[in-house]
């Protein structure tokens, strides 16, 4: 009889324990598993989940690549519009003004995105050997700039250091693919936002991975 209660005392301090330990982790609300560079998307978010917290920062410069590679295009197209205008292109105008307004309309869709909610576009590694120092707009000179190979033109750079990028020097980079140029010209060209280099080696020199054909990003 003794050893019945004993054992019922002990199952009941069991029970006893194993909630206090469930309250206790309720409270705290953490979970030492939890990967500490993750953090839960907001609620608004059309995709539950969670995202490197080290891809804030990066999503937010692509996103702003992106923007500023469409007001490029505008600018572009309100050029064309003046000079249609001018010549009396009826047709031309009419074109201009589609694709300035079809282009506004995704400016201002990108202008309402989280950066958290931004997807990370393409990322292709190119090798580049700049002969002069790059800027915005500028285009990135591959190791064969034969007619009809696939163009990158920077709209940003990790770090917003152009310098980084000595003349004369090869680099292999990795480049985010953002969209294609908006200029109806049958050219494969790109708005690209480039990663910081990490230094060449000697003598470096390798194959325009980038001068293949470039499907839809």
């Amino acid at each position: 009889m003794a050893g019945a209660q004993f054992w019922k005392r002990w199952l009941w301090l069991m029970v006893v324990c194993f909630a206090a330990l469930v309250s206790i982790g309720a409270q705290d609300e953490t979970f030492s598993d939890a990967p500490l560079d993750f953090t839960p998307t907001s609620t608004d978010s059309a995709h539950y989940g969670l995202f490197l917290k080290k891809e804030g920062p990066l999503k937010a410069e692509l996103l702003a690549a992106e923007m500023l590679s469409i007001n490029m295009d505008i600018d572009f197209y309100e050029k064309e519009l003046d000079r249609a205008k001018g010549e009396a292109r009826q047709q031309d105008v009419l074109a201009m003004e589609k694709r300035i307004s079809a282009l506004n309309s995704i400016l201002e869709k990108l202008r309402s995105t989280d950066p958290a909610h931004y997807s990370l576009p393409l990322k292709r590694r190119i090798s580049v050997r700049p002969t002069t120092v790059y800027g915005i707009g500028s285009v990135l000179e591959s190791d064969d700039q034969k007619p009809g190979n696939t163009i990158y033109r920077v709209v940003g750079i990790q770090g917003d250091d152009f310098s980084l990028l000595e003349p004369g020097r090869w680099y292999s980079l990795e480049v985010y693919i953002l969209r294609a140029r908006d200029t109806g010209v049958p050219v494969q060209e790109y708005y690209v936002y480039v990663m910081a280099p990490s230094e060449p080696g000697p003598g470096f020199s390798a194959p325009d991975e980038g001068s293949q054909p470039l499907g839809k990003p």
